[in-house]
């Protein structure tokens, strides 16, 4: 039976989500979100359409011609959202919890290996281990999109958090390179707040970022976590963060609004 830690974490977000959503009123579920197009309901719609899907439920018809689905992928995960669209919130909320104890289940009858066997992924073949840590953040991300609709800010304590934003930083040296573009030999770093504290430093030699001290740094942006997420997820644009975030800048600003602008790493 699979005793992996990210089967843990995942049950403590699924849990999470419905305990953030047990007291809503239908007017809470129809507040809009960052998520264009989608409630607070479409959101639980979409995850909950995405675990059935992972248990094997046949899926329902892409749903096309939508101003803010974009490509395939957009009128897959449409599909879903339209078919519990005329259901109740609170409806939509017991379903998500029993299928979320469902998929739990069926992740605790797998064998450890089948953890380490490989699948495809987003940017190539990677471990099942790996898809679920990318299941993991999308879900705290989508949790946090329903915090903010709701004016209910949290969510950030706990060992998945803390996956999740190592899984987030882990994109720093990508980023760094490959969009901020820094001279050569320049060191960048971004220090995130309580409750999530971190700090990671980047330079670039040949192209490619790699991790440093972060005394090295020319340029170091500090921000808050929550500020990092809705950048990270594409949520907020650069421009938005400065206007209403909370971050700071010491050193090279120029290089600073560069990587402000640059942190996004999910569609």
């Amino acid at each position: 039976m699979a005793s992996d830690a990210i089967v843990e974490q995942l049950r403590t977000e699924f849990a999470a989500l419905v305990d953030l959503c047990s007291d809503l009123s239908e007017r809470d579920w129809k507040r809009p979100t960052e998520c264009p197009g989608w409630t607070v309901q479409d959101v639980l719609a979409h995850l909950l359409g995405i675990e059935l899907g992972l248990l094997g439920e046949p899926e329902p018809e892409p749903v096309r011609g939508r101003e803010h689905v974009r490509n395939e992928l957009g009128e897959q995960n449409e599909a879903w959202v339209e078919h519990f669209r005329d259901r109740s919130g609170d409806a939509v909320l017991q379903e998500f919890a029993a299928v979320s104890g469902r998929r739990v289940a069926a992740l605790h009858a797998l064998p450890d290996a089948a953890m380490d066997e490989r699948h495809p992924g987003p940017v190539g073949e990677t471990s099942y281990r790996d898809l679920l840590g990318i299941r993991l953040m999308d879900c705290w991300v989508h949790e946090q999109d329903v915090r903010h609709a709701l004016g209910r800010p949290g969510g950030f304590d706990g060992e998945h958090v803390a996956a999740v934003f190592e899984r987030l930083l882990g994109a720093l040296p990508r980023v760094v390179a490959k969009r901020v573009q820094p001279p050569e030999g320049s060191v960048v770093a971004l220090r995130l707040a309580e409750p999530v504290p971190r700090v990671r430093a980047v330079e670039v030699v040949g192209g490619k970022g790699r991790l440093v001290e972060p005394e090295r740094a020319g340029c170091t942006v500090s921000m808050a976590p929550w500020v990092h997420e809705r950048l990270a997820a594409g949520r907020w644009s650069g421009q938005h963060a400065w206007h209403d975030g909370d971050l700071t800048v010491d050193g090279d600003l120029e290089l600073g609004r560069a990587l402000v602008d640059n942190l996004a790493i999910l569609p």
